[in-house]
């Protein structure tokens, strides 16, 4: 896939670190590196309040560069 636009590889502690990348066929994508968190480092992760800030960042420069509404739901 090609990439549209991409956020800029964000540090979140605990090793790990994320790019948000919007592909072409506008499909989002959260790359994660080394791997993925799981479990306890995932809590950890989120209650920093990091990867909302990058998230939400992200979408609103979608939204600023494509014209275009964007909408985050949470499940």
């Amino acid at each position: 896939m090609t990439k549209l636009l991409q956020s800029d590889v964000q540090r979140v502690g605990l090793g790990y670190s994320f790019r948000w990348i919007l592909h072409a066929d506008m499909a989002t994508e959260c790359v994660w590196h080394p791997r993925k968190p799981v479990g306890r480092d995932v809590r950890r992760i989120l209650k920093t309040g990091a990867y909302r800030r990058v998230r939400d960042q992200f979408l609103r420069d979608v939204s600023h560069e494509l014209s275009i509404n964007v909408m985050c739901m949470e499940a």
